[in-house]
């Protein structure tokens, strides 16, 4: 694995934390493990969330966290890539 690629995949393991957070802060009811419940389909929920004003928008998540530009844009415009 290049060096790159490492980046990049603690970037989104720190998006995926960082969300996860926020979720459950919500008190979200989905979590993974509870009834073969994924991870992924967890953070699909997010957009959501955020529908419902029960967690940072994107543009805020970007404000708190501007090193995440990327993968921010690339979840919130296709949140199965995760």
């Amino acid at each position: 694995m290049d060096h790159a690629h490492a980046e990049s995949e603690i970037l989104w393991r720190r998006l995926q934390e960082l969300l996860l957070r926020h979720l459950w802060a919500a008190h979200i009811p989905v979590w993974p493990g509870a009834d073969g419940i994924t991870l992924e389909a967890v953070l699909r929920t997010y957009p959501q969330a955020v529908a419902d004003g029960r967690v940072p928008s994107p543009a805020q998540l970007l404000a708190e966290h501007p090193d995440l530009e990327q993968q921010l844009a690339i979840f919130f415009t296709d949140p199965d890539r995760l």
